[in-house]
């Protein structure tokens, strides 16, 4: 790259995050402007510090970025998922035989060894990319936060395909090449899907980018992910580009990553794709409901107010007019499922909430259809103990302690939760009310890190008054 041209690249992005960032902030949501923002932000980076990158690769790796972007939901571009790695893989091979070159024999070039960790850049260029163009949106709950998650996940990501890389090397010292190359890239499938449910399970997750999920709006593509759940999708992803990778280096390779199989190599590739789709396609077609199930009549009522500023600055009897006219234009004896949103109301205190004047003016509106059930989201909270000078025994991780005024604590947990007004009672009770008996909790399960849950705080205590 000429310095004019990493001048230029410098400027521009410059330029353009200047002006993303004067927009967002004269506007109370961010919206789109969040995307350009942040690309160029990181286009910044990249052109500052571009001697340290090789061209090709860089090219490579951004390649993979934009196609794991543009692949992923919501897009109609969704098969670009099954060679969005391949850039990506080539950098890695290239890298692989300058670090291996001459290891017939089993041993690493010296002089080459200090490449090992080249990778990890040009895979923390292509997953940086992917979460700003998949999840840019994030940064309008806050920017810092946002880009945050952004990088920290790109990172684990990244990580993730150097380990895989650092692992191949290992097996170019121990194997021959050919027996190198075949588990290389089954260890490269393995390594991702053992991240991926890692990722799904401990406090820092971050579950919206795993692989299967990029078909979550072409459900027709998917129906037998009831057998496998989304990994199934991540391993229908992972395959596939490694197949595609090694077709397009069949041409040049004397050695294949898949050895003994030549000619069928694309057929296999194609059958790979396509039998998923087939068995898909014929459960969607094929779908009878069975001669006991029963429908249900549902009514869905989104009220439209912005999340982010409106929702919160609207007096909840204004809101709670507004959901109940919307409601009542479209119920009549037959609805069997009136569904509000996510936080519809604040119901506060789990012990108390049958007292609360919205819940009652719910049950007086539900009570007029027979058959009703209500289901809405709510903001709740839990008190463990309020006004004391002695932490409670065995609190779960996501109970908070608050400072009262006369130097006591009370300690509470949030809840992001749902709940369902019935005029059928339920024989659980709430919080040890009688009047409970038509209120449910359904608390969140998967918290958000940050706000929701201080991930591992025995470790990140300090950050608790962020």
């Amino acid at each position: 790259m000429t310095k004019r041209t990493q001048f230029i690249g410098v400027a521009t992005s410059v330029a353009v995050a200047a002006v993303c960032g004067f927009i967002m902030a004269s506007r109370p949501l961010f919206g789109w402007w969040t995307l350009p923002f942040l690309a160029s932000v990181w286009a910044f980076f990249v052109f500052v510090f571009q001697k340290r990158y090789n061209l090709r690769w860089l090219l490579l790796s951004t390649l993979s970025g934009l196609m794991l972007s543009a692949g992923f939901v919501p897009s109609p571009l969704v098969f670009l998922m099954f060679g969005a790695f391949v850039p990506l893989l080539i950098v890695e091979k290239e890298i692989f035989a300058q670090i291996t070159e001459g290891s017939q024999n089993q041993t690493l070039n010296p002089k080459n060894q200090k490449q090992q960790n080249g990778i990890l850049k040009y895979a923390f260029n292509a997953f940086v990319i992917w979460n700003i163009g998949a999840t840019f949106w994030v940064a309008n709950a806050g920017l810092l936060a946002g880009m945050l998650a952004n990088y920290l996940n790109a990172f684990f990501m990244a990580a993730t395909f150097w380990v895989f890389h650092k692992k191949s090397l290992t097996l170019a010292r121990k194997l021959t090449m050919r027996q190198a190359n075949f588990l290389k890239y089954n260890l490269f499938i393995v390594a991702w899907l053992v991240f991926e449910f890692i990722h799904l399970n401990w406090e820092i997750s971050w579950p919206w980018l795993t692989l299967g999920n990029a078909f979550a709006d072409q459900i027709w593509l998917v129906q037998w992910y009831e057998f496998t759940g989304t990994l199934g999708g991540s391993l229908w992803v992972l395959v596939a580009n490694v197949l595609i990778f090694t077709v397009l280096e069949k041409k040049t390779e004397t050695i294949q990553p898949i050895p003994h199989i030549k000619r069928p190599l694309s057929i296999l590739t194609a059958c790979v794709i396509s039998l998923p789709i087939v068995i898909s396609l014929f459960q969607y077609f094929t779908f009878e409901k069975s001669p006991t199930a029963r429908t249900a009549t549902v009514v869905a009522v989104q009220p439209n107010y912005e999340p982010h500023y409106e929702k919160f600055e609207t007096p909840t009897a204004v809101q709670m007019a507004k959901f109940l006219r919307l409601s009542a234009a479209q119920l009549d004896s037959t609805v069997d499922y009136l569904v509000f949103p996510e936080t519809s109301f604040d119901f506060h205190n789990v012990a108390h909430w049958a007292e609360r004047s919205e819940v009652v003016e719910l049950k007086q509106f539900v009570s007029q259809y027979p058959h009703l059930h209500l289901i809405l989201g709510i903001d709740a909270l839990k008190i463990y103990a309020q006004y004391t000078l002695t932490t409670p025994p065995d609190l779960a991780p996501t109970v908070r302690a608050y400072p009262d005024q006369n130097g006591t604590m009370t300690f509470w947990e949030a809840y992001n939760a749902a709940t369902q007004v019935s005029n059928h009672p339920f024989s659980e009770k709430i919080g040890g009310n009688t009047e409970g008996r038509q209120l449910t909790l359904y608390k969140k399960s998967k918290l958000v890190p940050g706000p929701e849950l201080l991930p591992y705080r025995f470790l990140f205590a300090w950050a608790k008054p962020l």
